[in-house]
């Protein structure tokens, strides 16, 4: 059952006056091995996927919490990514048929499949796994894996319920374009009317990440003022897609990787990339957005790096909440501890690693996962009283450009984009991690995916949790990389469960 924390319970006690939030935020626990994903507009509603080892595979799939039931599983596979609609009454998640399918959830009619909707369904033996929902709850967007043999390219898809009497093209369910030669595609969030799906992409010439626009049907890759493509890891959109934001991508050797914010107009598009906020390590530093609010005025996701001891030995790779506060013309960056510990609340002071996940419109509810003082996984969701405000100092601000058009025809963009594309080189992790002691873990590329696993002949598939970051659903590990810094990968953190701070494995020669 949810739990709100003691300090979260002490919500009536004002802050000064002044402008920031009149309250102390509520910080609610939402269980154990709960990665939080989503969160509806009202706070209401809060969708993940549940991993345990050692129990029922019953006990393995997506939760739904509310403040009535707490939280409970409700079927569904713990693949892709579950998402929830603005009002809370539509989830959409993946389950399991003759294969995995991405499916709309409700109370009232539980699970029903893009193969059970009346439109134009998926292709025989083609797996489908939902990314995202729009806002309406009446489309999904997510990767779908060709059958019989995937050949390593997965694809992104988009479900829209029209039929061409709306709409000439992209009804139904429907595969969407790569760019140029890429072998992978993935659409991570969908507008309400279904015209625009925003993701990444790989183009054949490097293993980066694109970020992606498709705009009825037809992708376009995101670039800045200057024509520079955009890297990301994953992409998430408002309700009509006129604010993206990203981050991620490439990799951290040379320059910490930055998150951005894109908004789209008649008048110009305009990129603005947000500074670290001071005193970050900045050690394989990489930010990603996973949520922005209905204005773009407030961003939220995780930064990442690695913790060297102070004498040297192993790293450890870290997560940290952040949050990015501003208006058209600039913001404030805030590590998200700091921010609550600022405004009255100390529930996650003590937790090593804070991932945020997802946020409602107005910024007002904010939700994600993250690893308590006794090592446990855990959910949680954090209620601000209104939208969140900037408290954080000067050095921390980014100016935003002004919109401009990118100052190059796509003709040009595209004669060299080859060259730039393979100068965008990134270590995959690969081989095997292992100690003298005898523990060994593989993994093994799949396209952009990563398959894993204690044995080499017995690899599975990796749920990717951003970051670096993987999930191992069938021994339900926590995995993540460590670089050094060069971005090579290095050795690998697995933890599971309670297990406490778990092993660190390095990377054997090839």
């Amino acid at each position: 059952m949810p739990r709100p924390s003691l300090l979260g319970l002490a919500c009536a006690a004002a802050l000064a006056a002044g402008p920031s939030l009149a309250a102390i935020p509520v910080v609610t626990d939402l269980g154990a091995e709960n990665f939080v994903q989503a969160v509806s507009d009202d706070g209401a509603v809060v969708v993940g996927v549940q991993v345990r080892f050692d129990a029922d595979p019953a006990g393995n799939g997506v939760t739904r919490w509310t403040a009535a039931g707490g939280t409970r599983l409700i079927g569904g596979l713990a693949s892709g990514r579950p998402d929830v609609s603005a009002d809370g009454r539509t989830i959409g998640a993946t389950v399991m048929a003759d294969r995995p399918i991405a499916a709309f959830w409700t109370e009232a009619g539980g699970w029903k499949t893009l193969a059970e909707q009346d439109m134009i369904p998926p292709l025989p033996g083609w797996e489908t796994h939902a990314s995202a929902i729009s806002a309406n709850g009446a489309r999904l967007a997510g990767y779908t894996v060709p059958s019989p043999v995937d050949y390593y390219q997965y694809r992104g898809f988009s479900y829209n319920p029209d039929d061409a009497v709306d709409r000439w093209v992209d009804f139904g369910w429907a595969e969407l374009p790569m760019l140029r030669k890429g072998t992978y595609s993935e659409a991570t969030d969908t507008s309400d009317d279904g015209l625009t799906q925003v993701g990444i992409s790989t183009t054949g010439f490097s293993s980066a990440y694109h970020a992606v626009i498709w705009e009825q049907g037809d992708i376009r890759q995101l670039r800045d003022g200057s024509g520079t493509a955009l890297d990301a890891g994953t992409l998430r959109c408002n309700a009509d897609c006129s604010v993206i934001a990203g981050g991620g991508g490439g990799y951290s050797g040379d320059q910490p990787v930055l998150a951005w914010r894109y908004l789209r107009s008649d008048r110009g598009d305009r990129v603005c990339h947000f500074n670290p906020h001071q005193g970050v390590t900045r050690t394989a530093l990489r930010y990603q957005s996973y949520a922005t609010s209905a204005s773009g005025n407030v961003i939220a996701g995780s930064y990442y790096y690695d913790d060297v001891p102070p004498g040297g030995g192993w790293a450890r790779n870290v997560a940290k909440g952040f949050l990015w506060i501003g208006t058209e013309t600039g913001g404030t960056m805030h590590d998200l501890q700091t921010y609550l510990r600022g405004l009255g609340q100390r529930a996650l002071d003590d937790w090593p690693e804070v991932e945020v996940t997802g946020m409602s419109a107005n910024g007002r509810y904010l939700v994600g996962w993250g690893i308590d003082a006794s090592e446990t996984v855990r959910g949680w969701r954090v209620d601000f009283g209104a939208t969140p405000r900037a408290t954080g100092g000067r050095a921390d601000y980014t100016a935003c450009p002004p919109r401009t058009k990118p100052p190059r025809t796509q003709a040009l963009v595209a004669a060299d984009a080859p060259a730039r594309d393979q100068a965008r080189y990134e270590d995959k992790p690969s081989g095997e991690f292992g100690t003298g002691r005898g523990q060994r873990y593989f993994v093994e590329p799949h396209g952009a995916r990563l398959l894993g696993g204690a044995r080499r002949d017995r690899l599975q598939a990796l749920l990717p949790l951003g970051g670096g970051r993987y999930l191992d659903r069938s021994s339900g590990m926590l995995i993540a990389f460590t670089r050094d810094r060069a971005g090579m990968v290095t050795g690998l953190h697995a933890r599971r469960g309670t297990a406490g701070p778990g092993l660190r494995l390095p990377r054997k020669p090839d």
